[in-house]
């Protein structure tokens, strides 16, 4: 019964979804801290370099698939994103190209996405406790 529950793919993509945003929201409390600090480059997450050995590798894969381009849940595309400098041409005369404006919208977006996500998993844990006691 409860390895079942573990196996869920839709929880392991949901918890994987929480890693990511956490880790969005170390990047933005990272940038936010060093918002007074000379030539600071302000930082995001890439998934550039993921998406493109997710597509590389998908003639590789034997998958059931509905469609050529869909890869299964838990593979290469959910690779870890890389920590790179934010693309922000207008730098302060210090050097710093944190925007804080920009950085408490990506806070709050990131947190209400976090929050989304969080609940959807409880309530997907709940359907399943439900289905397991009606067993």
């Amino acid at each position: 019964m409860g390895r079942g529950i573990l196996a869920d793919p839709t929880l392991a993509l949901m918890g994987h979804s929480l890693d990511r945003l956490s880790k969005t929201q170390q990047v933005i409390g990272h940038n936010i801290a060093n918002v007074d600090t000379p030539q600071y480059r302000a930082k995001t997450l890439s998934f550039d370099v993921s998406l493109e050995k997710a597509l590389g590798a998908s003639e590789q894969l034997a998958l059931a698939r509905t469609h050529a381009g869909h890869l299964e849940p838990g593979g290469p595309a959910l690779l870890e994103p890389r920590v790179v400098e934010r693309n922000n041409p207008n730098a302060r005369i210090d050097g710093n190209t944190v925007d804080i404006n920009q950085e408490m919208v990506d806070l709050v977006e990131t947190g209400l996405k976090y929050r989304a996500v969080a609940q959807l998993a409880s309530k997907r844990l709940a359907l399943l406790k439900t289905i397991a006691n009606e067993s």
